[in-house]
């Protein structure tokens, strides 16, 4: 009977430490699809903005009103979660919306354009680190737990 236990103790190991590098994998895959995301985002507050009338903090609500990646109070103050993004796309998506609704509207489509040239350089980075790590993560779970079992034994 302790045999029996062990085993399933050793199966529980081996399962828990490969679902924390799957989990790894899904905030990589995470980051890049609020990355694509944010990207279109952007290309539609610039059409908006172009050709719609409206005001832009009803452009603004119109497009995240029902998105799960961001909190949008006004004057723009964006509150981003459960986004998988590293400090840096924070960053970047702060400042967008931060800098919204400075200026004219040729301006601010010429913003947009910049920041989506910006978020398009963050998802070509973060595609690369996700073809890069997602298999690693995996792997090294599985065979971090592979080694602690060889190591209780």
């Amino acid at each position: 009977m302790p045999f029996v236990i062990k085993i399933f103790g050793f199966i529980f190991i081996v399962g828990a430490t490969t679902l924390f590098g799957i989990t790894l994998t899904q905030r990589l895959k995470l980051r890049l699809s609020t990355l694509n995301w944010f990207v279109g985002a952007t290309e539609e507050i610039a059409e908006k903005i172009r050709y719609s009338s409206a005001e832009l903090p009803h452009i603004v609500r119109s497009i995240y009103e029902y998105d799960t990646y961001l909190i949008v109070d006004e004057p723009f103050r964006v509150t981003l979660k459960n986004t998988g993004l590293d400090s840096d796309d924070k960053r970047v998506i702060e400042e967008f919306f931060s800098t919204l609704g400075m200026g004219d509207c040729e301006s601010q489509v010429k913003r947009c354009e910049v920041y989506k040239r910006q978020l398009l350089r963050r998802l070509e980075h973060a595609d690369k680190e996700f073809h890069e790590k997602s298999r690693l993560y995996t792997r090294l779970g599985f065979l971090g737990g592979i080694g602690i079992v060889i190591m209780l034994i």
